[in-house]
């Protein structure tokens, strides 16, 4: 009976120590999966060339499917990969959020960037013209557009500050017609005079 018994505790501390052992790998496993997933997915995050959330999360999914797949692979037991999977999979889902965000926002701000562009270029075709001018008005519609299509699509805060409302575009516009009336060495007292009506007009309809 005492020999069976002193079997039976080396056969139950041989397991504990197999137990223990897998157990140990499977948290040094899960350490360097870990590290390799904050470290590959924090590159796609801060990545400059993802600007839509879909975009992230396609580069986030490819990374999933590689990561499992090398788990797979592993020289472990199912219920050990099973731990390392789970792990793994809610370690990508957290990144995969964080990096839809930031991509989403760079989309975003790249088209505040553009839309600023825009509404520059229209600014400068006013430069030339003169108070009155019918492409003044239209120019002024083209601005409400981008301005609209910004305040619809949540870049409006990435335009210029005083591209963000009609008064401010507006202003602009007012002060580039009255530079131009300034730069012009021949314009006439009476055409000043009809120039500062206009101009008063356009601050007004602002």
């Amino acid at each position: 009976r005492s020999l069976a018994s002193l079997g039976q505790q080396v056969t139950d501390t041989a397991y504990q120590f197999g137990m223990m052992e897998k157990e140990k790998q499977v948290k040094d496993k899960d350490a360097e999966n870990s590290e390799n997933i904050a470290r590959d997915l924090s590159a796609i995050e801060n990545d400059p060339i993802y600007t839509t959330a879909s975009d992230a999360k396609t580069a986030v999914d490819l990374y999933k499917t590689k990561t499992l797949a090398d788990i797979d692979a592993l020289d472990m037991t199912k219920n050990q990969k099973r731990e390392l999977r789970l792990s793994a999979t809610k370690s990508i889902a957290m990144f995969s959020l964080q990096a839809e965000q930031k991509a989403f926002n760079r989309g975003l701000q790249e088209s505040g960037k553009n839309a600023n562009a825009l509404i520059a270029s229209k600014l400068d075709m006013i430069n030339n013209l003169s108070p009155g001018d019918a492409r003044v008005e239209m120019l002024q519609a083209d601005i409400d557009k981008y301005r609209k299509d910004a305040e619809d699509n949540g870049y409006a805060g990435y335009l210029e500050k005083s591209y963000q409302s009609r008064i401010g575009t507006s202003d602009e516009m007012a002060m580039r017609l009255a530079s131009g009336i300034l730069a012009d060495e021949d314009v006439t007292e009476d055409q000043v005079d009809k120039h500062i009506s206009e101009l008063g007009r356009s601050f007004e309809n602002a």
